[in-house]
């Protein structure tokens, strides 16, 4: 069975293979579904909060329906304010 990958690049150029499946799976934390994948990434310290914005973007391009909650996985990944983050991923169009 062929796995859609998606391919991302870093900062330093570093280009990444990750299955669509795998990166965009939303992760139940308390009443929220987010990305725990991308808080992954993050932790990683090989991405910047702008290349994860990328990503999300990605994501919700290939897979409009997901379940994740981009506002809150965005709200733990840089502990904005939610006026702020909701801007950014609307201009992004990562949500409507």
């Amino acid at each position: 069975m062929e796995t859609e990958m998606i391919q991302v690049e870093n900062h330093e150029g570093i280009a990444y293979t990750i299955p669509l499946r795998f990166i965009a799976r939303a992760s139940h934390i308390g009443d929220k579904f987010i990305s725990y994948q991308l808080l992954r990434l993050k932790n990683s310290g090989l991405f910047t909060i702008e290349e994860l914005y990328a990503v999300a973007a990605l994501i919700q391009t290939k897979q409009p329906n997901s379940l994740i909650n981009w506002t809150e996985t965005f709200m733990m990944l840089e502990k904005d304010s939610r006026p702020h983050i909701n801007r950014k991923l609307k201009t992004l169009h990562i949500v409507s």
